[in-house]
């Protein structure tokens, strides 16, 4: 039972993700390659390069790969810590609804650029 939740998951997550590269316009069949799609996020957000070969460091890649989602959901205009936590612990609900939801778009570098964080929640 625990395998079928991990593969609808897993599905889901990829349709959100497919959904949200649309939107990025970028090619939406990327969405479907592991580490690719993450390629495809780095070099939209225009981060070093150097970020998608951090991933593959053991464990502290984990963390390099949920950084690398926030940022991409960041670029949705989505700033709020519980945008975050979604986009960290439920993914596989969050990107179907950032894809795929009309009022949701891809607002770009700008946008993250122009963003200050508060001094409490840099802390």
């Amino acid at each position: 039972m625990g395998l079928i939740i991990f593969i609808v998951c897993t599905i889901l997550w990829h349709i959100g993700l497919y959904g949200m590269f649309k939107k990025a316009e970028i090619s939406t069949w990327k969405a479907f390659i592991p580490f690719y799609n993450t390629w495809c996020m780095v070099e939209k957000m225009q981060l070093k390069r150097y970020w998608f070969v951090l991933q593959f460091i053991p464990i502290a890649g984990q963390f390099v790969t949920i950084w690398i989602i926030i940022k991409f959901v960041e670029h949705f205009g989505r700033f709020g810590v519980l945008h975050h936590a979604a986009a960290v612990f439920l993914p596989f609900l969050y990107f179907p609804y950032l894809g795929f939801s009309q009022q949701e778009k891809f607002a770009g570098r700008l946008v993250v650029d122009n963003y200050k964080k508060t001094g409490a929640r840099e802390w």
